[in-house]
């Protein structure tokens, strides 16, 4: 029995995390507007739980296969595996890594991932780090990403050309990832599709000639990039279909599912079709045929309108030819033929307004700290104000000085230059350890609509500072 990289502790335990899951799945429910109770299984349409899953995929994937065929693309069959060394590093053995010569390593780094999203995988490489399966699975996804980006996927634009991918994933024996890939291309484009396809995957493996049963070789063919195509949407879902559970007849795992439960890793992804997903499961509640929908949001008739709004929860499908409109809006869809109501399912609920401005100032503002002010006297920089406090350089606030310290540097104040609240506070200070005879004084009486000026000099305010000292 293939096992591939796990044990048996993995599958009990991908075992264990699929039983939580479908049990919250089955002793759950809600109300429709119908006032009838829905499992949420029954609403469901995980691969690991609903048998819904494969039927809506196989839709889709025929749906792909028909619109290319329109389009007048042609199949081909790319299958995408990691260089041997790649294993070894699952087991941290890099002993043949290191014997490659500094340009050969500069290259492999180019090809691997170093980013938030797919891990920084060159850097673990760079410090003999043990690799995991997910890692080698980002690195294939970086090198398609990349492959992507190529010349061959630009001059595809440039020439307003389409393309469609299904791409699947499949564990080796060792558990380690490789891609299958369905693309349809036109037909001239496909020897520079080759060409990006050498060049952005590395491994020799992907590139060796491809041949026949009497080993013949086949002409303008490679093993991972096949152009001898029958029956396409068959050839990817041999691929899809050797991981998926039937889970309407067993639902204990085998290794080959555990594998997609431990490393969370997709069965299936798709290119963007014409009909968006999350609109199509919407509607399918009513309407199941993929291609039906496909054909009313790709026709060019301006009778039809169609449009869409995932963040407002909101789409409109108008069929000029039969004369049926699909509605929906904040969770209630509605079903037209000829005007009349067909079809109703989901209660409309508003989803409630969030402001992204203040209406009015709010009560309270965060405040920030303002510096310090730094203080001179006679030219020399003496301290701080800080929070209305005077702080010396050596740190000491005036309470902390000794009473010589404190006398010292009340002579020293000039009371022309000086902070007025501050030659109070120390100043009530001088009195309250008795070093100065007076009445101390509130220092809100030191400011200027306190003080009296005696008269008035090339608009300087004289005052008696005698009444305060």
């Amino acid at each position: 029995m293939n096992k591939y990289g796990l044990t048996k502790h993995d599958l009990r335990v991908a075992q264990e995390k699929i039983d939580m899951q479908r049990k919250y799945l089955e002793t759950n429910e809600l109300l429709t507007s119908n006032g009838q109770f829905k499992k949420l299984i029954d609403l469901s349409f995980s691969a690991n739980h609903s048998v819904r899953y494969y039927a809506q995929l196989a839709n889709k994937i025929n749906t792909m296969e028909n619109i290319a065929f329109n389009e007048n693309l042609v199949p081909t069959f790319l299958t995408i595996t990691l260089d041997g060394f790649y294993r070894e590093l699952v087991r941290g053995d890099y002993n043949r890594f290191n014997s490659y010569t500094d340009d050969k390593r500069s290259d492999i780094f180019k090809s691997v991932p170093n980013n938030e999203k797919l891990g920084f995988v060159a850097n673990k490489m760079r410090y003999n780090q043990k690799l995991t399966i997910k890692d080698l699975y980002n690195i294939l996804n970086y090198q398609m990403q990349q492959f992507r980006k190529g010349v061959a996927f630009k001059d595809l634009k440039k020439a307003s050309k389409t393309y469609i991918y299904i791409k699947t994933v499949e564990p080796h024996k060792d558990g380690v990832p490789h891609f299958h890939m369905l693309l349809f291309i036109p037909k001239d484009f496909i020897s520079i599709f080759q060409k990006d396809f050498k060049r952005f995957f590395v491994a020799p493996q992907n590139s060796k000639p491809k041949r026949d049963k009497q080993r013949n070789i086949i002409k303008d063919s490679m093993t991972g990039f096949e152009t001898d195509i029958k029956n396409a949407s068959a050839y990817i879902m041999k691929y899809i279909t050797k991981s998926f559970l039937d889970v309407k007849n067993n639902n204990k795992l085998d290794y080959l599912n555990a594998w997609f439960v431990k490393h969370r890793i997709m069965r299936c992804v798709t290119s963007r079709s014409v009909l968006p997903q999350w609109i199509y499961k919407i509607i399918s509640i009513f309407e199941k045929d993929w291609g039906y929908l496909t054909d009313i949001l790709s026709s060019k008739s301006l009778d039809n309108m169609n449009e869409w709004n995932q963040e407002q929860d909101y789409f409109y499908i108008y069929d000029n030819w039969s004369d049926r409109e699909i509605c929906y809006e904040y969770g209630r869809l509605r079903i037209y033929s000829k005007g009349f109501l067909v079809h109703e399912a989901g209660k409309q609920v508003f989803k409630p307004y969030t402001m992204t401005s203040y209406d009015k100032v709010p009560n309270t503002w965060s405040k920030k700290d303002s510096p310090p002010i730094p203080y001179f006297l006679d030219e020399k920089h003496v301290g701080f104000y800080n929070k209305h406090k005077f702080i010396l350089n050596n740190n000491k606030t005036p309470q902390n000085m000794n009473d010589f310290e404190l006398y010292k540097y009340y002579t020293s104040l000039d009371i022309e230059t000086v902070n007025l609240h501050h030659f109070g506070y120390i100043k009530n200070n001088m009195i309250d350890r008795g070093l100065l005879n007076g009445v101390k004084s509130s220092l809100n009486d030191y400011t200027l609509g306190m003080w009296k000026p005696l008269f008035v000099l090339n608009n300087i305010y004289l005052f008696d500072f005698k009444k305060y000292i």
